[in-house]
């Protein structure tokens, strides 16, 4: 269903490499850092902050799989759906507060002059990386208008098929905004995730932003879901998965 993918992508943006770990920030440490043994001591914790990140990933896949499940079926309770938002943004908190951890850690062996280069890399990469970003929204905008398509298809009552358009419609405006939200921190080079040696006020200020933003996508999918389980029959229901 598109409000479980829509879900899976905001999800996939906040964990992994970023916003609370800098990408590729071990090959601007083996670039910039002057001192052989601080730079290996950096290049240990970013190894094992890659193994945290599978980890993370491993458990990430898992939720999907699980909330793909609960979004297909007509039967779903609201204690299903509660069961796993709290995995999953248990998830997300221990992996950001692992991933503040090693870039302070790192930064405490980083001086400030070579974190100001490391900051210059940093705003050639993010350039790079909106082109994709840009392409991947294009991507989910095309799955919202299929998802539209198959409920005008597929819902006979003509009353019932608009209440699930402007049902869809809503979910859709708000992923696009949390995304936006979302994504213009991220590709802010002027973001605190970017800045030497942030506070853990203005660090966890940020985590919590973000879980509330997935949060709401989450708790609206899942509005989105039961309006149309009761817009639709079950036959309608099958043609719209």
């Amino acid at each position: 269903m598109i409000w479980a993918l829509a879900f899976a992508i905001l999800l996939k943006i906040v964990s992994g490499d970023s916003p609370f770990l800098v990408p590729k920030l071990d090959n601007y440490v083996k670039k910039h850092v002057v001192d052989d043994t601080r730079k290996k001591e950096v290049l240990v914790l970013l190894k094992d902050a890659k193994k945290n990140r599978k980890v993370t990933a491993k458990q990430n896949k898992k939720h999907f799989k699980e909330i793909h499940k609960l979004y297909k079926s007509r039967d779903t309770e609201t204690a299903d759906f509660e069961t796993v938002l709290n995995e999953i943004l248990k998830t997300q908190g221990d992996a950001q507060k692992y991933n503040i951890k090693v870039t302070q850690n790192s930064q405490d062996l980083i001086t400030s002059d070579e974190w100001s280069e490391i900051q210059v890399d940093i705003a050639e990469s993010l350039g790079k990386t909106d082109k994709k970003r840009t392409k991947n929204g294009l991507k989910m905008e095309k799955h919202f208008l299929k998802t539209e398509a198959k409920i005008t298809k597929n819902i006979v009552d003509l009353d019932k098929r608009k209440q699930a358009l402007a049902a869809v419609d809503k979910l859709k405006e708000l992923y696009t905004k949390n995304h936006q939200i979302i994504q213009d921190e991220i590709m802010n080079k002027g973001s605190i995730v970017y800045q030497y040696k942030a506070s853990d006020n203005e660090l966890i200020a940020l985590q919590d932003e973000f879980v509330d933003l997935i949060k709401d996508v989450y708790l609206l999918s899942f509005q989105t879901h039961k309006k149309l389980v009761n817009l639709t029959t079950p036959e309608e229901w099958k043609k719209i998965q």
